[in-house]
Protein backbone atom coordinates (compact mmCIF):
# COMPACT_ATOMS: atom_id res chain seq x y z
CA UNK A 1 0.00 0.00 0.00
CA UNK A 2 3.19 2.44 0.07
CA UNK A 3 3.73 2.47 3.65
CA UNK A 4 7.28 1.35 3.01
CA UNK A 5 7.95 5.04 1.17
CA UNK A 6 6.60 6.96 3.88
CA UNK A 7 8.38 9.38 6.63
CA UNK A 8 8.20 7.72 9.99
CA UNK A 9 6.46 9.99 11.35
CA UNK A 10 4.01 9.79 8.41
CA UNK A 11 3.82 6.10 8.78
CA UNK A 12 2.67 6.62 12.70
CA UNK A 13 0.20 8.96 11.47
CA UNK A 14 -1.33 6.39 9.30
CA UNK A 15 -1.00 3.53 11.16
CA UNK A 16 -2.93 4.72 14.19
CA UNK A 17 0.27 5.56 16.61
CA UNK A 18 -0.85 7.38 18.92
CA UNK A 19 1.09 9.97 21.57
CA UNK A 20 0.55 8.14 24.75
CA UNK A 21 1.95 5.06 22.94
CA UNK A 22 5.00 6.87 22.00
CA UNK A 23 5.99 8.88 24.80
CA UNK A 24 5.73 5.55 26.99
CA UNK A 25 7.72 2.60 25.84
CA UNK A 26 8.74 1.84 28.95
CA UNK A 27 5.00 0.62 29.34
CA UNK A 28 4.54 -1.49 26.53
CA UNK A 29 4.81 -5.92 27.34
CA UNK A 30 8.14 -5.68 25.73
CA UNK A 31 10.03 -9.59 24.82
CA UNK A 32 7.66 -11.31 27.25
CA UNK A 33 4.32 -10.77 26.21
CA UNK A 34 3.99 -13.86 23.61
CA UNK A 35 2.39 -13.26 19.81
CA UNK A 36 6.30 -11.82 18.91
CA UNK A 37 6.61 -8.51 17.55
CA UNK A 38 2.93 -7.74 18.53
CA UNK A 39 2.85 -8.65 21.68
CA UNK A 40 5.82 -7.12 22.78
CA UNK A 41 4.70 -3.68 20.91
CA UNK A 42 1.31 -4.30 23.10
CA UNK A 43 0.58 -1.99 26.23
CA UNK A 44 0.95 -3.49 29.61
CA UNK A 45 -2.08 -3.58 31.71
CA UNK A 46 -1.07 -4.28 34.56
CA UNK A 47 0.80 -0.84 34.65
CA UNK A 48 -2.15 1.65 36.63
CA UNK A 49 -1.45 4.49 33.94
CA UNK A 50 -2.10 2.31 31.17
CA UNK A 51 -5.35 1.08 32.32
CA UNK A 52 -6.32 4.89 33.43
CA UNK A 53 -5.53 6.07 29.89
CA UNK A 54 -7.70 3.56 28.27
CA UNK A 55 -10.38 3.82 30.90
CA UNK A 56 -10.29 7.55 30.08
CA UNK A 57 -10.92 7.12 26.28
CA UNK A 58 -13.58 4.54 27.13
CA UNK A 59 -15.49 6.76 29.88
CA UNK A 60 -15.29 9.65 27.18
CA UNK A 61 -17.27 7.98 24.67
CA UNK A 62 -19.77 6.38 26.56
CA UNK A 63 -20.51 9.75 28.26
CA UNK A 64 -20.32 11.69 25.04
CA UNK A 65 -22.26 9.66 22.32
CA UNK A 66 -25.81 8.25 22.05
CA UNK A 67 -25.01 4.32 22.48
CA UNK A 68 -27.01 1.44 23.36
CA UNK A 69 -24.01 -0.48 24.83
CA UNK A 70 -20.26 -0.96 24.84
CA UNK A 71 -18.15 -4.09 23.55
CA UNK A 72 -14.66 -4.48 25.43
CA UNK A 73 -12.63 -6.13 22.38
CA UNK A 74 -10.25 -8.01 23.98
CA UNK A 75 -9.12 -9.93 21.44
CA UNK A 76 -7.96 -7.19 18.81
CA UNK A 77 -4.51 -6.46 20.92
CA UNK A 78 -4.70 -9.80 23.12
CA UNK A 79 -1.81 -9.84 25.10
CA UNK A 80 -2.50 -7.30 27.45
CA UNK A 81 0.18 -8.35 30.12
CA UNK A 82 3.64 -9.28 30.89
CA UNK A 83 3.34 -13.06 31.95
CA UNK A 84 6.33 -13.02 33.64
CA UNK A 85 5.78 -10.04 35.86
CA UNK A 86 2.03 -11.31 37.00
CA UNK A 87 0.21 -14.06 38.09
CA UNK A 88 -2.99 -15.62 36.64
CA UNK A 89 -4.94 -14.29 39.53
CA UNK A 90 -3.24 -11.05 39.17
CA UNK A 91 -4.59 -11.09 35.34
CA UNK A 92 -7.62 -11.51 36.32
CA UNK A 93 -8.66 -9.17 39.10
CA UNK A 94 -7.42 -6.51 36.65
CA UNK A 95 -9.30 -7.45 33.66
CA UNK A 96 -12.57 -7.82 36.05
CA UNK A 97 -11.76 -4.33 37.63
CA UNK A 98 -11.71 -2.61 33.37
CA UNK A 99 -15.05 -4.84 32.85
CA UNK A 100 -16.54 -2.94 36.41
CA UNK A 101 -15.02 0.55 35.63
CA UNK A 102 -16.99 -0.03 31.98
CA UNK A 103 -20.01 -1.49 33.59
CA UNK A 104 -20.25 1.40 36.18
CA UNK A 105 -19.85 3.98 33.35
CA UNK A 106 -22.91 2.55 31.43
CA UNK A 107 -25.00 2.43 34.55
CA UNK A 108 -24.25 5.98 35.48
CA UNK A 109 -25.11 6.65 31.03
CA UNK A 110 -27.87 4.33 31.46
CA UNK A 111 -29.64 6.26 34.39
CA UNK A 112 -29.19 9.46 33.04
CA UNK A 113 -31.00 8.30 29.56
CA UNK A 114 -33.67 6.25 31.41
CA UNK A 115 -32.36 2.99 29.51
CA UNK A 116 -30.24 0.00 30.18
CA UNK A 117 -26.82 0.19 28.05
CA UNK A 118 -25.66 -3.01 27.32
CA UNK A 119 -22.11 -4.53 28.18
CA UNK A 120 -20.35 -7.12 25.42
CA UNK A 121 -16.71 -8.82 25.56
CA UNK A 122 -15.13 -10.49 23.32
CA UNK A 123 -12.63 -12.99 24.03
CA UNK A 124 -11.09 -16.05 22.89
CA UNK A 125 -13.58 -18.72 22.41
CA UNK A 126 -10.96 -21.52 24.17
CA UNK A 127 -11.21 -21.57 27.77
CA UNK A 128 -7.77 -23.17 27.94
CA UNK A 129 -6.02 -20.06 27.27
CA UNK A 130 -8.21 -17.63 30.20
CA UNK A 131 -5.69 -18.16 32.91
CA UNK A 132 -3.17 -16.04 30.14
CA UNK A 133 -5.21 -13.21 29.79
CA UNK A 134 -6.56 -13.07 32.90
CA UNK A 135 -10.57 -14.05 31.59
CA UNK A 136 -13.09 -15.69 34.34
CA UNK A 137 -16.43 -16.25 32.70
CA UNK A 138 -18.44 -16.81 36.12
CA UNK A 139 -16.87 -13.49 37.27
CA UNK A 140 -17.70 -11.79 34.01
CA UNK A 141 -21.31 -12.93 34.03
CA UNK A 142 -21.14 -11.40 37.61
CA UNK A 143 -20.06 -7.67 36.86
CA UNK A 144 -22.15 -8.23 34.81
CA UNK A 145 -21.61 -8.35 31.51
CA UNK A 146 -24.21 -8.97 29.19
CA UNK A 147 -22.69 -10.58 25.75
CA UNK A 148 -19.63 -12.64 25.42
CA UNK A 149 -18.54 -12.68 21.80
CA UNK A 150 -16.30 -15.57 21.43
CA UNK A 151 -14.04 -15.10 18.86
CA UNK A 152 -11.07 -17.22 16.53
CA UNK A 153 -9.30 -14.29 16.20
CA UNK A 154 -9.45 -13.86 12.53
CA UNK A 155 -10.72 -17.02 11.63
CA UNK A 156 -13.81 -18.84 11.58
CA UNK A 157 -13.61 -21.93 13.77
CA UNK A 158 -15.45 -24.69 14.07
CA UNK A 159 -14.14 -26.54 16.82
CA UNK A 160 -14.95 -23.68 19.26
CA UNK A 161 -15.68 -24.92 22.85
CA UNK A 162 -19.09 -23.03 22.52
CA UNK A 163 -21.00 -25.69 24.38
CA UNK A 164 -18.17 -25.51 27.51
CA UNK A 165 -18.60 -21.41 27.81
CA UNK A 166 -22.09 -21.82 27.63
CA UNK A 167 -22.03 -24.26 30.30
CA UNK A 168 -20.38 -22.03 32.84
CA UNK A 169 -22.24 -18.53 32.15
CA UNK A 170 -25.58 -17.78 33.16
CA UNK A 171 -28.79 -17.73 31.37
CA UNK A 172 -28.78 -14.18 30.90
CA UNK A 173 -25.71 -13.28 29.28
CA UNK A 174 -25.83 -14.45 25.72
CA UNK A 175 -23.22 -16.01 24.15
CA UNK A 176 -22.27 -15.78 20.21
CA UNK A 177 -19.79 -17.03 17.81
CA UNK A 178 -17.98 -14.93 15.88
CA UNK A 179 -17.61 -15.47 12.07
CA UNK A 180 -14.47 -14.13 10.39
CA UNK A 181 -13.65 -13.44 7.14
CA UNK A 182 -11.04 -16.81 7.15
CA UNK A 183 -11.77 -20.43 7.80
CA UNK A 184 -9.49 -22.74 9.89
CA UNK A 185 -8.50 -25.76 9.00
Amino acid sequence: YGNDKLEPEEFEKKAGVYQFYKENPQWRIGADGGMGRVGALSMNFAVPEVRNYRLMQIKELIENYDIDGFELDFMRHIEMFNQKDTTSEQREEILISIVQEVRDALDAKGKKAGRYLYLSVRIPAYPEVYSRYGINLEKLAAVPVDIVNASGHYFTDMQMKIAEMRAALPEHVAVYEELQFTNAI
